[in-house]
């Protein structure tokens, strides 16, 4: 798939989708965990919670990942962040938010912890996609993970959404249809069985942000949705664009469980500062 596919509309988006067949819908979900993105410590941090499973570190630093693309790393005494450079723009701050730190500053106490982890998933000419991975512990009996995806404009270092790169009435049904696969009925319809076969309920904050590139052949990429799960927080779940089951996102409607309505279209641009 070409990296920037909106100028070619509907009919460009068409011919990025493989026809359903068994081995596309098997290869459309891929569940990750926290794990699969960042290298986990075999040993806890003595003294937080042990369901804090991301290093802690106290370092700071700036690091090249790829050419022209820096990771910058700042740590305080309750929290080390990373942010993201890109081509000498700063795409995400190495902050935390303001409400972060008044959690997180100096006179927060013992066992209280941030941390947030940024690989990148892609860097191409035009788009640089990454995955954020958080862990907060603030004295509750167990620390809370997040993990998504993000994509930048890789001219301007700004944030970009689903219809920077689809025409925009296709981004929006694209994620319709998408989120009514998280319905089990409607993924057994269409899929043969749910996109995820756990106990826990999928409700996905899905939105037009939650995307990211990937990288297909020589020069190519792939268009990859991101959902998290509400109650289920260090695991991500990535759907693959190109094994889209295209009858389904065509159809004249959404099956009766799930119904039609105007998905939402978060603002994009802008440095981002702290947690996307």
């Amino acid at each position: 798939m070409a990296p920037l596919i909106r100028a070619v509309g509907m009919i460009g988006l068409l011919a990025c989708l493989a026809p359903a067949s068994a081995a596309a819908e098997a290869a459309f979900a891929r569940l990750l965990d926290i794990g699969d993105v960042v290298e986990l410590p075999k040993l806890r941090a003595v003294g937080v919670t042990s369901t804090f499973i991301l290093p802690a570190r106290s370092a700071s630093q700036k690091v090249e990942v790829a050419p022209g693309i820096h990771v910058i790393t700042r740590c305080a005494a309750r929290w080390c962040v990373d942010g993201l450079q890109i081509d000498g723009k700063l795409a995400i701050a190495p902050l935390p938010t303001d409400d972060e730190q008044t959690i997180y500053g100096a006179e927060a106490p013992d066992g209280f912890r941030l941390e947030r982890v940024i690989a990148v998933a892609f860097d191409g000419e035009r788009h640089v996609s990454v995955r954020v991975v958080e862990n907060q512990a603030s004295g509750g009996a167990h620390a809370t993970s997040h993990l998504r995806c993000l994509t930048f404009d890789r001219s301007t270092a700004k944030l970009i959404t689903l219809h920077d790169v689809i025409e925009p009435a296709m981004a929006d049904r694209l994620l319709l249809r998408t989120r009514a696969l998280f319905d089990p009925n409607v993924a057994t319809d269409v899929l043969g069985g749910p996109l995820v076969r756990t106990g826990v309920p999928w409700i996905p904050p899905l939105d037009a942000t939650q995307f990211r590139f990937e990288r297909a052949g020589p020069t190519g990429a792939e268009l990859i949705l991101c959902a998290a799960r509400s109650g289920d927080t260090r695991h991500l779940l990535e759907l693959r664009l190109e094994a889209y089951p295209v009858g389904y996102l065509m159809g004249a409607a959404l099956p009766s469980a799930a119904p039609e309505a105007p998905s939402a279209r978060p603002k994009a641009g802008g440095t981002q500062t702290g947690t996307p």
